[in-house]
């Protein structure tokens, strides 16, 4: 009977020890938390009438800054540089935490991936500066570029309201004016 019993035991050992990793151990998790320090130096994105997208970094290619305004004219935008404080009504930025890397899917109409947002951090103060500078005209449609100076601007987790702060970043040079589609 200890023949038995001993045997059993061991199987049950045998069987629950060689089963395959957990399937949890096996996909890679998402940190939804942002790194303390926001440097901003990944691939930009731009589109619309202004819409401009950054990846955080290759390390973070799920976490993206969006910046969308109502429109150049509602803002008034011109060559020179005109400040906003945040919160704005015409203008929302916020950084996003994806479930996958979002490296060229912003302001790109044939990327037919199924993306889901986990995180939300939204800008509840700080300034930006914008400035935009037309480059043609094409029938109803004006092409212009953008120049986006952020300075101190905090975010805001939605969650647990916990902040980070981007002290300075400059996006120079976007192209919006363009419709995806």
């Amino acid at each position: 009977m200890k023949k038995i019993f001993l045997s059993l035991f061991l199987a049950l050992c045998f069987f629950t020890s060689c089963s395959d990793d957990d399937d949890d151990n096996n996909e890679e998790t998402i940190d939804t938390n942002l790194p303390e320090e926001l440097n901003f130096i990944g691939l930009i994105s731009s589109c619309s009438d202004f819409n401009v997208y950054q990846v955080l970094d290759i390390e973070h290619p799920n976490v993206v800054l969006s910046i969308n305004g109502s429109s150049r004219e509602r803002l008034n935008l011109t060559e020179e540089f005109q400040t906003f404080e945040l919160p704005d009504l015409e203008i929302e930025m916020a950084i996003g935490v994806w479930d996958q890397s979002m490296m060229g899917y912003n302001c790109n109409d044939t990327d037919s991936r199924d993306v889901a947002l986990l995180r939300n951090w939204q800008a509840v103060s700080g300034t930006i500066s914008i400035s935009a500078i037309v480059t043609a005209q094409q029938g109803n449609t004006t092409y212009y570029t953008i120049d986006l100076l952020l300075e101190n601007v905090v975010f805001q987790n939605e969650i647990n309201e916990e902040q980070r702060t981007i002290d300075r970043l400059l996006i120079e040079d976007r192209e919006v004016g363009w419709f995806p589609g």
